[in-house]
């Protein structure tokens, strides 16, 4: 049950400041839970999205503390695209739209060891480390 500080006031006037400092603290807490279930739920919410809708929601969420502008993508990213086969690319634009490997073997009706090679050697081609750096140089090339 969520008791004002007011409230708590009224009801505990006069009495020993230990009380009235633990009610404060608890109160306290008690907001800081609220924040901690509203993140959680926001977390929750921007996890269900792409990394593309995540970041458009956050913007209009809040404006003024949009990051700034993605960098162009260096050079030898873009070429290491070029190197991509149609497929590697297909698997690369569903990568950047957050899909785990098992929902990219399902959309491409592909076995997960087959998803797993095309993103190693997408790694390997692009001379990256993880997959979250391809969807990141995907987004910026404007793949997705």
């Amino acid at each position: 049950m969520a008791v004002s500080h007011e409230a708590a006031g009224d009801v505990f006037s006069g009495s020993d400041p230990v009380i009235s400092g633990t009610l404060g603290r608890l109160l306290d807490l008690e907001r800081q839970i609220d924040v901690l279930g509203a993140a959680s739920s926001l977390a929750a919410t921007l996890r269900a999205m792409t990394i593309a809708e995540a970041i458009d929601t956050l913007r209009r969420m809040s404006p003024e503390a949009s990051p700034p502008p993605l960098k162009p993508v260096p050079a030898p990213a873009v070429r290491a695209f070029s190197t991509l086969s149609d497929r590697e690319l297909e698997v690369v634009r569903l990568v950047a739209e957050g899909l785990s490997n098992k929902e990219i073997s399902g959309r491409l009706k592909l076995s997960d060891k087959t998803v797993k090679n095309h993103i190693s050697h997408v790694l390997a081609k692009m001379n990256l480390t993880a997959r979250t750096q391809v969807a990141v140089h995907a987004i910026r090339a404007g793949l997705v």
